[in-house]
């Protein structure tokens, strides 16, 4: 979801970050970058912002200045300082260029810091991002990537109550990316894969995989394949065409019951069943920052408790399925 809300979800509990330290890579992005959202969500959810990161000093300077107005008054780092060792963060929000993620994600690691990486987790290969899963599980840190779209599940099922994801046998999905050709499939692929993980939970292999795309530069392209577990085949498809509106249309169907997003005034979402019908629409919040306290209530649980931490094997397969539709877009 390229569109977070600007405010923070009103009337919740700020006591879920309470006691973590929280450092913040890439604030202040300016290309679709959610890291100063991020950043002021897990201020409000009650956690310290102790330093920000971004690619040069004047950057994280503005990035800072920006976040004054929120009462966040972090160190500021260029990118290659050393600002895991000096403020030896809980957490590192990692919502910088996707092919910096990977080694954020090792330093990570190397540092016992918990992280919350922006999606795509990274380009390095599925084997590779299998590796740094399991290696956090196995050191008791947490690592998730920013997939919210399935926090917005309950709004498809008050829309449609007569609906039920566990008998689906057909998913779609709009989204309105910038980019082009295997670029922008890279950048959006864990968005409805996550949502379809959690429609067909379990392994899973795909099949029947064909892109339409007349060019790599055309303004739409659409995937569509069987994504097949042990108990159903699950028919997807996935749009996207770039609009040029902002914020950018997004919306998906189970079973042809629609769950469309709306953004209103101070980016506050809501979803309807029908884009016509705005009236009629629910809101559960924003489902990004709801992903990120629960992400912040389980590494709070995990430090006061000394609680194990489970290996994700979703997040671990769907960096194989991303890999594997991408193979599929390339030899297309």
């Amino acid at each position: 979801m390229t569109s977070p809300s600007s405010q923070p979800t009103p009337d919740k509990p700020q006591t879920i970050g309470d006691g973590l330290r929280v450092a913040v890579v890439g604030a202040r992005r300016t290309v679709m970058g959610t890291g100063g959202f991020l950043a002021r969500q897990a201020h409000s959810a009650g956690a310290e912002i102790v330093a920000i990161v971004c690619s040069n000093y004047d950057s994280a300077r503005a990035a800072s200045e920006e976040l004054l107005a929120d009462g966040i008054r972090p160190e500021v780092y260029a990118e290659e300082e050393d600002m895991l060792a000096e403020m030896n963060p809980d957490v590192v929000i990692i919502a910088s260029p996707t092919n910096t993620h990977i080694d954020w994600i090792q330093q990570c690691l190397d540092s016992q810091a918990h992280v919350f990486c922006e999606k795509p987790l990274s380009t390095s290969g599925a084997r590779h991002c299998d590796d740094l899963i399991r290696a956090f599980s196995a050191n008791e840190l947490l690592i998730i990537e920013n997939c919210q779209w399935p926090f917005t599940l309950d709004a498809w099922q008050t829309l449609h109550p007569l609906g039920d994801i566990t008998t689906a046998r057909k998913f779609s999905m709009l989204l309105s990316p910038k980019l082009r050709g295997e670029h922008r499939w890279q950048d959006i692929l864990s968005h409805p894969l996550s949502l379809i993980q959690k429609i067909s939970p379990g392994p899973a292999h795909i099949e029947k995989v064909a892109y339409a795309e007349h060019s790599s530069d055309s303004l739409d392209s659409a995937l569509r394949f069987e994504y097949c577990t042990h108990s159903r085949v699950l028919e997807c498809e996935i749009i996207l065409e770039d609009m040029g509106t902002l914020p950018p249309p997004a919306e998906y169907s189970i079973d042809d019951k629609l769950c469309h997003r709306i953004i209103g005034e101070h980016y506050q979402m809501q979803f309807a069943a029908h884009a016509n019908e705005p009236q009629n629409a629910v809101s559960v919040g924003d489902p990004m920052e709801q992903n990120l306290r629960q992400f912040l209530k389980r590494v709070n649980l995990i430090t006061s408790s000394r609680a194990s931490v489970a290996i994700d094997e979703d997040l671990i397969r769907r960096q194989y399925l991303v890999e594997a539709l991408l193979a599929d877009y390339q030899r297309r």
